[in-house]
């Protein structure tokens, strides 16, 4: 006999992936339940990330030749891509991975798969602002794209054709172009080759998002539990399970485990490990910005670092590190980021000097092959939508719609296969 359940589904982890899914399961008639470890939603990587949508920018982090830049890291404190030496163990069969697929072939069909799911997920996500009437200090003025030499751009804008044919909208641009439209870049002008300016980008903060949409999921019936960590998902049969928490025990029909870098923990004995490490990601973030900044969101393809408006704030946001789950902030890499935003933008910069900006670090959940892992695990009903990396807010609507659809049996409005989390 099947005690009575508390939901049809629970989905564990309440950060960007997580919310979206529970609202989405909600809005689609499922009763949810969204279980998180935190006092409350969006707390972790969702909470200051780099507020970016960025169908243009759906490459994973293993291109070719990425060993000799993690390499070279060891030795260069300002390196965007950085390995501590503390973290290779935890990386001793992930990164095998991660550099086996460092290859063009396979570079290219993950970039146009993430593309395809965030193209996808950027319009689901209008589509939810627009419909329910959200605010979250978003811009639709799109991204511009900063070369500082002919042979980084013409690659640039090669990598942009190979996607154009799938929807990707973009421009080349020559520096005088690039100031006409970002007349803040005017200082470094004489240093560029040129830019890219994609349309399709959006920003907006993710928190934010993920505060709006809670309040959507309570008015629909959508329950939270917060301060419960899983211990254990204990399975009675293949469509009852028992989530065992510091909370409580809650028994639903489906489980989704939405808990970035924590979700191989919590499904432990379930199935196989999934090849998710965490890349530690760093933000400085000025409030009340005095005239002299970007008005459209700035990405720097030399430094690996964006610039991105948001209201009245402005938000750096660069380097990816493997430094394990240490979430500690490292001064050096916040200086960096300063260092930038003096390379950049100089007078803005000595405006700021005396301004000291809000420091955050998160762990990006990263997958080996540079693609999340969306849909059903092995014969149970129990799902998995995490490993997202540096796309979780671009591709958040899209990957809820597609393990919800996963859940219902129904077909998706993408390919979801390059996804399985069994592939």
């Amino acid at each position: 006999m099947v005690s009575k359940l508390d939901a049809d589904l629970i989905v564990v982890g309440g950060g960007i992936i997580g919310m979206t899914t529970a609202y989405e399961a909600t809005r689609r008639g499922l009763a949810t339940l969204l279980i998180e470890a935190r006092e409350g939603v969006g707390l972790e990587t969702s909470f200051a990330n780099g507020a970016l949508l960025t169908p243009s920018s759906t490459e994973p982090w293993n291109a070719p030749g990425v060993h000799r830049l993690l390499l070279a890291s060891l030795f260069d404190p300002s390196s965007a891509m950085k390995l501590r030496l503390h973290a290779i163990p935890s990386l001793l069969t992930w990164g095998p991975q991660f550099l086996y697929h460092a290859n063009r072939r396979h570079h290219e069909r993950a970039t146009r798969a993430n593309f395809l799911l965030a193209q996808y997920s950027v319009s689901k996500t209008r589509q939810v602002r627009e419909e329910l009437g959200l605010h979250y200090r978003h811009a639709s003025t799109g991204t511009i794209k900063l070369f500082r030499d002919h042979a980084s751009l013409q690659a640039g804008a090669a990598a942009a054709h190979k996607l154009e044919t799938l929807g990707l909208r973009f421009e080349m641009l020559d520096p005088a172009r690039v100031v006409t439209v970002e007349p803040s870049l005017g200082a470094v002008e004489s240093d560029l080759a040129g830019g890219l300016r994609f349309r399709g980008d959006e920003t907006g903060d993710a928190f934010a998002f993920c505060q709006r949409l809670q309040q959507e999921f309570a008015r629909l019936g959508g329950r939270i539990v917060t301060q419960a960590k899983v211990e254990k998902i204990a399975y009675q049969s293949e469509r009852h399970a028992v989530v065992r928490t510091t909370g409580g025990d809650f028994q639903t029909r489906s489980v989704v485990v939405a808990a970035g870098g924590q979700s191989n923990k919590i499904l432990k004995g379930l199935g196989p490990s999934l090849p998710i490490r965490p890349a530690k990601g760093y933000t400085a973030t000025y409030s009340d910005v005095p005239p002299g900044g970007p008005a459209i969101p700035v990405i720097d393809d030399t430094f690996h670092c964006v610039f991105v408006p948001l209201g009245k704030d402005l938000r750096i946001a660069g380097t990816a590190e493997f430094t394990g789950n240490d979430t500690r902030i490292a001064g050096d890499r916040v200086a960096n980021l300063r260092r930038l935003l003096k390379q950049l933008f100089p007078q803005l910069a000595e405006s700021l000097a005396d301004t000291e900006p809000r420091a955050w670090a998160g762990l990006r959940p990263m997958s080996a092959d540079g693609m999340p892992f969306i849909g059903r695990l092995g014969t149970r009903n129990l799902f998995v939508n995490a490993g997202h990396g540096h796309l979780g807010w671009t591709s958040a609507m899209g990957s809820a719609a597609i393990v919800v659809d996963a859940i219902l049996e129904e077909p998706s409005a993408v390919d979801a296969s390059p996804f399985r989390p069994e592939r």
